[in-house]
């Protein structure tokens, strides 16, 4: 790496040239003795790296290092006796990789076992106060933010383009200097018993240092602010080595999806949007425009050399830094391609796993269910993966939410295996199902985010019942309440003040009461309406609140089952993203009708509700009763008799009444409707009335009377705005490492107060 021309007057360019003079900043900590550098090398490799295959792929890599200049090889009887003080061993392994045989990775935090007692690790000891933490500050934002500007497009007949441009041997092009470089010495794997010891010095940032990874992406990320700065400013670039290939496109599968513009459309605004991973560049535009893609192209190119220089100007051995080789798999620009392990679609915009991830983890999900118990590492990795699959899946946390109860548990027991209980068997089946379903129908990114309500809300919930009532929002609806009563073993059940596990709480009652909404919604409404649609819902148990916003709880197995329910509905409509705010139960007056102890003979409840809330003149209130079959489902959650992912994605669409009271609103006039009269009257803008002062108070959605505060969520609310560049990140990264810190805290702590999942030794 040497930067040049503008990066240097980036606020990272002094920075970058340092690192690129000096070498990145090491300190990894004490100093060894012979004593345990003799037993580092007695230890040697990793057992993957010491098969044979992998023994002469590490060694023919390592010998091509040192001929590039990049590597020295020392042996170790010519050193010993007067070694550099900072010398440390770790373990080389070799790990099977898609692009080459093996990739050797220095496993520098392998703690060392000298005379009984563990040394610390290098990544244990290094210093993290020298690499630039917040340089990674927007690693996470990268397919969040794909998805909301594929989203929020407004033009809907342009398909999106995508490119990916990798660095080749990325880390190796951050060099550390000939001193520090003692610090991730490895012997070199293949020798044979007689043979002499040789250790590896390499002069580069290895991959395995918990420090290499920001170091590197201060560099990719100058690179990318770079890029977007001329993107910007529309510079207009010569052309660049290897466009050609980024611009080899199928240009007859182009013009069938889009036309090519004409010369007076073409001059309009068009999205474009440049991210880095590490040390992936992945472009994004909405343009099927010959010149803005050669354009878009050049500038990730120049953007890339001005910090990495080909060889022809640094007078480095290495090849050029854009991999050749990885620009025609993946740089080539497409309307579909698969980004960080997702496959988009621009033309659908759609996100899906592809299909080999699909069956990987069908494979893993049947072989981890039929274990009697389950090594602890291997259930964290498998949680690390469908964590991954949740990002662009709507009804993936809330069932992920079941497996952090193990995994808190999995956390406080390292080295300990946890027993595969009925229920943890029953989560991972709701997981098989979900991959399969997720399998069949890519998820629309619409489908993600949250949009302007098409229906609105409020809902209630006692020990007696729950009720609530809905109004139009962006879409016209004739106005609905609806009721239902507890049965009398869900009241048994019932406790308002404890806080044991698997205890039915008022929390859960109104939790309950939002599924039971949603429920309403889905029958008085055209399916097609709920479609990438999003609804807001008003309740005023702050728990329940928090509980959706976040679509997950650590506190309630209950209400984890309420919430998985929730999601497979809204996924099984393809519906958006739910809101759910906080309204003051002073405010909520028309669900706390509805939910307190009534008269449930419908006709004088919608007399005396008619009454309390007066229509306008000629207009009337809507009553919706739920079927016997819907109630009993969701009665059953409450009971833990936990039903399958499968059955709540088939509910019963009938066997539900619509009731209203006649123009004298008299008893004797209650009229029983039909599903289909009810979607005639919703056409009918006269028949669909707002919420009215006597009905709620308009101060009930003053900012002042909200008592939930909804943080910023990439997710919620998408990502948030890139800063000028990312050395201005500094004060988010640190807010976001003390939420880390604290949320883990508070799930350590929910776990210790409620029943732990079975483990054993």
């Amino acid at each position: 790496m040497y930067p040049r021309n503008e990066v240097l007057d980036h606020p990272a360019g002094p920075h970058l040239l340092q690192y690129a003079l000096d070498g990145c900043p090491v300190d990894c900590g004490d100093d060894w003795t012979l004593e345990q550098l003799e037993a580092a090398i007695q230890n040697g490799a990793h057992s993957s790296a010491n098969i044979p295959e992998a023994a002469a792929a590490c060694k023919k890599e390592a010998l091509e290092r040192v001929k590039e200049g990049l590597c020295r090889l020392v042996t170790w009887d010519d050193i010993k006796s007067n070694f550099p003080k900072n010398l440390k061993i770790s373990p080389l392994a070799a790990v099977p990789h898609k692009s080459r045989i093996y990739r050797m990775i220095l496993d520098l935090s392998f703690q060392l076992l000298v005379n009984g007692k563990q040394l610390d690790s290098v990544n244990n000891s290094s210093d993290k106060s020298l690499a630039k933490q917040e340089s990674m500050y927007e690693l996470g934002n990268v397919i969040p933010r794909i998805i909301w500007t594929m989203a929020l497009s407004k033009d809907t007949s342009t398909p999106f383009m995508f490119t990916k441009v990798d660095l080749k041997d990325g880390y190796w092009r951050m060099a550390v200097n000939e001193i520090d470089a003692w610090n991730f010495a490895y012997v070199l794997p293949g020798a044979g018993p007689n043979d002499p010891v040789q250790l590896v010095i390499p002069d580069a940032l290895q991959m395995g240092w918990s420090e290499s990874p920001p170091f590197f992406c201060a560099a990719t990320e100058t690179a990318r602010d770079i890029i977007d700065d001329k993107i910007r400013n529309n510079v207009i670039l010569p052309e660049q080595p290897l466009e050609h290939i980024m611009m080899d496109i199928n240009w007859s599968a182009v013009n069938k999806l889009h036309p090519p513009l004409t010369t007076e459309t073409d001059k309009r605004d068009f999205l474009q949007l440049i991210e880095v991973y590490i040390d992936d560049f992945i472009g994004v535009i909405q343009s099927t425009n010959e010149s803005h893609l050669r354009q878009f192209s050049r500038r990730i190119l120049d953007g890339i050399t001005k910090v990495f220089p080909p060889p022809e100007l640094s007078g480095s051995k290495m090849d050029h830094p854009v991999s050749e080789k990885k620009l025609i798999e993946d740089g080539i620009w497409d309307t579909r391609k698969e980004i960080l392990g997702w496959l988009f679609d621009g033309m659908a915009r759609t996100i899906e796993l592809p299909p080999t991830k699909c069956a990987s983890l069908l494979l893993e999900l049947k072989a981890v269910r039929r274990l009697p118990k389950l090594d602890v590492k291997r259930f964290q990795k498998l949680h690390g993966r469908l964590q991954f699959t949740t990002i662009a899946i709507p009804c993936g946390k809330p069932i992920l939410g079941q497996l952090n109860w193990y995994m808190s548990s999995a956390s406080k027991n390292k080295g300990r295996s946890l027993v595969v209980t009925d229920a943890l068997q029953s989560i991972l089946r709701d997981w098989s199902a979900l991959i399969r379903l997720v399998g069949r129908r890519p998820t629309h990114v619409t489908e993600l985010i949250e949009h302007p309500p098409s229906y609105q809300g409020f809902v209630d919930a006692s020990k007696w019942g729950v009720g609530g009532v809905w109004f139009s929002g962006t879409h016209n609806i004739i106005p609905i309440v609806w009721f239902y009563e507890w049965p009398q073993d869900i009241r048994d059940q019932f406790c308002s003040s404890s806080n044991k596990s698997g205890t039915l709480t008022i929390s859960d009652l109104e939790l309950t009461g939002i599924l039971l909404q949603w429920l309403v919604l889905e029958h008085i409404v055209d399916p097609t309406t709920l479609r990438d649609a999003s609804v807001s819902i008003w309740c005023d148990n702050l728990p329940a609140v928090a509980w959706m916003y976040k679509f997950r709880t650590s506190t309630s197995l209950i209400a984890a089952r309420i919430l998985r329910a929730l999601a497979v509905r809204l996924h099984t409509n393809r519906a958006a993203l739910l809101s759910v705010e906080h309204i003051s139960g002073i405010y909520n007056n028309m669900a706390d009708v509805a939910s307190r102890k009534h008269s449930i003979d419908n006709t004088r409840f919608l007399t005396d509700f008619s009454t309390f809330f007066p229509p306008p003149q000629d207009q009337f209130w809507t009553l919706f009763l739920l079927s016997n079959k819907i109630t009993s489902k969701v009665s059953s959650e409450l009971l833990k008799k936990q039903s399958t992912l499968e059955s709540w994605r088939r509910l019963p669409t009938k066997e539900y009444v619509f009731g209203k009271l006649g123009p004298t609103s008299s008893p004797s006039t209650f009229q029983p409707m039909t599903k289909n009269s009810v979607l005639c009257h919703n056409q009918k803008k006269l028949m669909c009335w707002s919420v009215s002062p006597n009905m709620c108070d308009p101060e009930a959605f003053h900012d002042a009377n909200n008592m939930f505060v909804r943080k910023q969520s990439k997710y919620r609310c998408g990502p948030s705005q890139r800063a000028s560049n990312w050395t201005e990140n500094r004060v988010r990264w640190l807010t976001r490492k003390e939420n880390t810190i604290r949320k883990s805290a508070n799930l350590l702590r929910a776990t210790d107060e409620t029943t732990h999942p079975q483990t054993s030794s």
